[in-house]
């Protein structure tokens, strides 16, 4: 059983800065489609082993917490970092009726110029007022990723938990069943991460593929 907190949510947006990209490269023009490689101008790579973040517990095993980045086209600069902050659900008593510090997350950063393909959500904060929280997206197999999809800069939350279920979701990665794929850009060419979300807690990168 998941623990609920009764507080308002505090993080709607992670420093996310956004964009419609109407370049008109060629290149940047041909509309890919997540889980698929075309040989002519794609590379492909299997992870080996997956990227899987290690998780370190606090003196109390109440807090995880988990780090590691990805290069994906391997040229020696960072183009990913993940994050993660657990709760130890059998540790849950030790908050003693406070609220977790912080609400458990994974969260994605686009370094070095790579943008991730970004979902909006509007969710109700009270009083009739409504916030935008912008989430890193979920794509099908098979489905497109084009440069007319919005984008999203700097970090994005994957999931992340938060005080009032019912009123906004727990983002799109949370209750993933199997492997989806993450649409990304950078310098004018698209690419995806095939991902394994089913356990959200310990979401593994298999595989990339990216346009030449």
């Amino acid at each position: 059983m998941k623990f609920i907190f009764p507080i308002l949510f505090s993080v709607s947006l992670l420093f996310v800065s956004c964009k419609k990209d109407g370049n008109s490269s060629p290149l940047f023009n041909n509309t890919i489609k997540a889980g698929v490689i075309t040989p002519v101008f794609m590379t492909g790579d299997t992870l080996t082993p997956s990227l899987e973040l290690m998780i370190n517990w606090d003196s109390q095993n109440l807090y995880g917490f988990g780090e590691d980045s990805l290069d994906f086209n391997q040229d020696g600069i960072i183009d990913f970092r993940f994050t993660c902050a657990l709760l130890n659900q059998d540790s849950i008593h030790l908050l003693n009726g406070q609220m977790p510090n912080p609400f458990p997350y994974f969260r994605i950063t686009g370094v070095n110029g790579t943008l991730v393909r970004l979902r909006t959500e509007e969710a109700p904060i009270g009083l009739g007022q409504t916030t935008t929280l912008y989430w890193a997206d979920t794509v099908g197999y098979e489905n497109q990723i084009s440069e007319k999809n919005t984008w999203g800069g700097t970090t994005l939350n994957m999931w992340q938990e938060n005080p009032s279920p019912g009123t906004m979701s727990f983002g799109p990665w949370y209750a993933v069943s199997g492997t989806r794929y993450l649409g990304f850009s950078r310098m004018e060419k698209l690419g995806w991460l095939e991902i394994d979300a089913t356990n959200h807690e310990q979401i593994k990168v298999l595989s990339v593929a990216y346009q030449n």
